[in-house]
Order: C-alpha cells, then structure tokens, then sequence
C-alpha cells in the first residue's frame, strides 16, 4: 500500500520536473531570440605573461603574446609611451601596448590581464570611423588616441585628435567586462568631423546613431 503510494507520487513528481524544464528552455530560447543575443559568448584566448611583465620592454611583451609582427614599432627599453599598465577597479589590470605612433596620439594593443593567473586576454574595439557623411563602428584591435581609466567601473575613455588644436576628431567611453572583451562597443560617443566649425572637445556633439 505504502509502496503504490510512493510510486504514484514520484511519478507525479517526475512530470512536474520534466514541464518545468522544458518551459524554462522555451522562455530562455525565446529571449535569445527575441534579444538577439548569441547562445554562447565568445571568449577570447588567453596568455601567460611573465610575473614581472610590468618591468618588461614593449618589444619583451610582443615576444610573449606573440605579436611581434604586428607592430611597426618596437621598442628595446622600458618608457612609458610603449608600455602602459592600468589598475581597473575589478582588481585586474589593462596592458597597453604603442604599437603606432602619431603626432597627437598613439595607437595601442590592449589585453585585459587577471592579476591571479597572469592570463593576458586580447580586447578588440569598435572606433567611430566617418564614412560617406556618417559616422559608422568599425572594429578594430588597435585603440588610437589617449587613454584614461576612471576608478569606479572598469570605465576606459579614449580621445582621438584628427587636428592639434582639438576643433575636431571623437571621444569615446567604454566599460570593460571580463569575458566580453570581443568587439567592445562605446557607451558614449562625442565627435566631431569638421575642423574647420572651430568646435573644440568640450562642444562636440553626442553621436547617438553610429552603429
């Protein structure tokens, strides 16, 4: 008697679970859809760097993330112009590499290091670029112009100069998230493609519609 009753409410039970998951599945499958979002995230490789990789030359770092021949410059002594390391409020760091230089502004290999494995992780970006009278996301893997972190939020801001006086070029705000390191696009994007309308940085106008 007491068996059957077991039997009979275990069989209850193992309906209830198998309706559960499969409309848990549907809802996530709909969302996905809906949302547009890829079912898997895309992780990018990671490498090993050295313990004392902060003390390492440009050219060293190249040889160790295998980089060698994507770079025009390398350079054999340790400056800061070639090799930048920034503290992100994650507690990890953003290594950044000068791979060209410019006169307003270089541009850089970026990787998100984790300080508890040394695993160095490529970001690629996705810069404003004006094409045919608009401005457009193009990725890429070098960031060009300055680069400044901000202590609260992994929040990376960079400016690109198209003229020394800064009357024109873009502003651009990223957050960086480790895993989503794979074509990074801005939360906000200030730019200016007329030098000559005598607009300096502070008044570039917010792009709202480059995708």
């Amino acid at each position: 008697m007491l068996s059957k009753y077991f039997l009979k409410n275990m069989h209850m039970f193992i309906i209830l679970i198998f309706l559960f998951c499969t409309h848990s599945s549907a809802a996530t499958t709909t969302a996905d859809i809906k949302n547009n979002k890829p079912l898997k995230m895309q992780i990018p490789t990671g490498l090993k760097l050295p313990l004392n990789f902060e003390l390492l030359t440009q050219k060293k770092l190249l040889g160790s993330l295998n980089k060698n021949d994507d770079c025009s410059i390398k350079d054999e002594h340790h400056n800061n112009r070639f090799v930048s390391v920034f503290k992100l409020s994650s507690g990890d760091k953003l290594l950044a590499l000068a791979c060209n230089t410019g006169a307003y502004q270089d541009s850089y290999l970026t990787y998100y290091v984790k300080t508890l494995t040394n695993m160095a992780y490529p970001i690629t970006w996705s810069e404003p670029t004006f094409i045919d009278n608009k401005w457009e996301l193009k990725r890429t893997n070098l960031l060009t112009g300055s680069i400044e972190i901000t202590e609260i939020g992994n929040e990376l801001k960079s400016l690109r100069l198209y003229s020394a006086f800064g009357s024109c070029g873009y502003s651009v705000n990223y957050t960086i998230s480790f895993p989503q390191l794979i074509n990074l696009k801005p939360n906000l994007i200030n730019a200016d493609n007329d030098c000559g309308n005598s607009l300096l940085v502070d008044k570039w106008p917010i792009i709202s519609n480059a995708n």
